[in-house]
């Protein structure tokens, strides 16, 4: 009987033995399982904290960038909208965390505050880049109104510089010497001479030419070259180079052969003036209509004819 119930006490020892190992096994586990959740919420709080602690040093950094006046402010406000990101997805992460025990939740306070912080920052440097930004594109329709109006000047400039351009191309025509009434004198060898329309060719060596400089107000008064050409029927200028009557001149850009010239004294008002031209004694001049014509700088100011026959 002893012996029976000393086998059943074994067993219910044995029993309870299993039972106390069994619940020993179950809390170590749950034990070592919450140790282990800690122990991830431990490094994530860290890891946490070290991200918001290179957020805060990034963001110093950033501030140097955003007082470069080089930088595009393009480009300022991209990495600030980068950072800015950055934040918002630590706060998103932080905000999962909030129901864990009071000693994360003071550390998640803690970084929620510098968060709240950083963000602050970010926004304060957002406006002033977007002032920045209002104030380029004031400058930029104030620099395009000044474009405007230097582009308007121009024209205008132009315009005056043509009109003026062609008020002093006026002048110049209106200063221009007229030559008029052009009359011929056969000058004989006793000096006596003899205007006619009409000459022998036999009796004509020496010519004079006479004509009437006009009288002109706008004109400029002074010494002027004038330069007669002595034009035969044929077409051909008539020279006299062996006795000096004869040379070039320079019309228009072009070099011209002219017969006679002479140099006269012009004051603005109606004056008379004459050439002596002379063909080579050799030659004889040819019958016909013959031509003469006066210029005077660029400007062709007058032309007559007379005939020989």
């Amino acid at each position: 009987m002893a012996s029976k119930n000393e086998n059943t006490g074994r067993i219910i020892l044995v029993v309870v033995g299993i039972l106390v190992l069994s619940a020993l096994g179950y809390f170590a586990t749950k034990y070592f399982a919450q140790a282990e959740v800690i122990e991830k919420k431990d490094s994530t709080i860290e890891d946490l904290q070290q991200e918001v602690s290179e957020i805060d040093t990034e963001l110093r950094e950033l501030q140097v960038t955003l007082e470069d006046k080089n930088v595009e402010l393009a480009e300022k406000d991209r990495l600030l909208e980068e950072q800015y990101s950055k934040i918002e997805e630590l706060v998103s992460r932080l905000n999962r965390y909030k129901n864990t025990s009071n000693t994360y939740k003071r550390q998640l306070q803690d970084m929620e505050s510098r968060l709240k912080l950083l963000q602050a920052s970010v926004k304060g440097y957002k406006t002033e880049i977007d002032s920045l930004k209002m104030a380029n594109q004031a400058l930029t329709g104030q620099v395009s109104n000044l474009e405007a109006s230097q582009d308007q000047l121009r024209e205008e400039r132009s315009a005056l510089i043509e009109t003026t351009e062609e008020q002093k191309a006026k002048l110049e025509v209106a200063a221009i010497l007229k030559a008029a009434d052009f009359r011929v004198a056969n000058v004989r060898k006793n000096g006596k001479e003899k205007f006619e329309k009409e000459f022998r060719r036999g009796s004509l060596q020496t010519l004079k030419l006479c004509f009437s400089i006009l009288e002109n107000p706008l004109g400029k008064s002074g010494s002027k070259e004038l330069f007669l050409v002595y034009e035969n029927p044929d077409g051909t200028v008539s020279t006299n180079t062996i006795e000096g009557y004869s040379g070039k001149f320079t019309y228009q850009g072009k070099s011209m052969m002219y017969s006679a010239k002479a140099v006269i004294n012009y004051q603005l008002v109606s004056q008379e003036a004459c050439i002596a031209y002379a063909i080579p004694k050799e030659e004889k001049y040819q019958k016909g209509t013959q031509y003469v014509s006066l210029y005077q700088g660029d400007y062709l100011i007058g032309q007559g004819s007379f005939k020989v026959k």
